[in-house]
């Protein structure tokens, strides 16, 4: 993960006024983690972690491994942080163990937009529909960003 992403969450959890307590004790999944929206969203949550002390686990799931490791190298040595290879568009599962879920896996970027709408699309939609069916078989919170 670049430092500057590092840095963002950092400054955003400095200044989080947010209820906490809900973090505490949760494992957060976070489908398309190597993406832009995705990596941020894991920075943040680490960040609010490490600053407040919450006892929060983030699973990072992608696509590819290796995408994954290059992105959150600083972050691989954290008991807290979890990296998985799954893709929850294509029918791969969540985690089970999870008890939120956040979807923003998705193939947006410009050429894919161009070339390939309904793909995006797709990908989004049944993205969706996994994180519904696993949220409503475990009781996990959900929400969708893509």
């Amino acid at each position: 993960m670049s430092d500057l992403i590092r840095q963002d969450g950092q400054t955003i959890a400095q200044s989080w006024t947010g209820d906490l307590l809900e973090l505490d004790d949760a494992v957060i999944a976070v489908s398309g983690a190597s993406g832009l929206i995705g990596r941020h969203i894991v920075s943040l949550l680490l960040a609010l972690s490490e600053m407040y002390g919450t006892k929060t686990t983030v699973i990072a799931l992608g696509r590819r491994l290796d995408t994954l490791q290059s992105v959150f190298t600083p972050w691989l040595p954290d008991q807290r942080f979890q990296l998985r290879q799954a893709n929850p568009s294509e029918g791969e599962s969540w985690p089970p163990e999870a008890t939120h879920l956040i979807q923003a896996a998705s193939p947006a970027t410009p050429g894919v937009f161009a070339t390939d709408p309904v793909g995006v699309i797709r990908a989004n939609v049944l993205g969706m529909l996994s994180a519904l069916d696993c949220a409503a078989a475990n009781g996990s919170y959900l929400s969708f960003i893509s």
